[in-house]
């Protein structure tokens, strides 16, 4: 077990994985998760993969908008847009490498790599 609100020990990984993690948090928390990892990461080498949901924004699932309905009333998060999602991890210095999706499910998959 790790508390992502203190610095990730697994330093240099290949791969680090969030499943359903920064959705239960507000931009400020959840950016402090994801800088943890961030910095943990390893320029060129470590990548971040994000199994979550993203909000189209025009068209959006009902599965995803009751989702985030429920994430905004339980935990004052939300379900992000694709726009929110890069305006956050770029936030953090990381950099979205792509996105897999929009599927006809709940959710979406993205790899990340940090800056040099």
């Amino acid at each position: 077990p790790h508390d992502f609100f203190t610095p990730q020990p697994v330093r240099g990984a290949r791969a680090y994985f969030m499943h359903n993690i920064l959705h239960d948090w507000e931009d400020n928390k959840a950016s402090r998760i994801l800088k943890h990892i961030a910095d943990a990461m390893e320029p060129g080498y470590s990548k971040l993969l994000i199994h979550e949901s993203i909000m189209n924004s025009i068209k959006p699932l009902a599965r995803v908008t009751t989702s985030d309905i429920t994430m905004m009333a339980c935990l004052g998060a939300k379900e992000r847009t694709e726009n929110e999602w890069r305006q956050l991890v770029q936030s953090v210095g990381l950099n979205v490498l792509k996105i897999w999706g929009p599927f006809e499910s709940m959710e979406d998959y993205y790899s990340l790599s940090n800056t040099l």
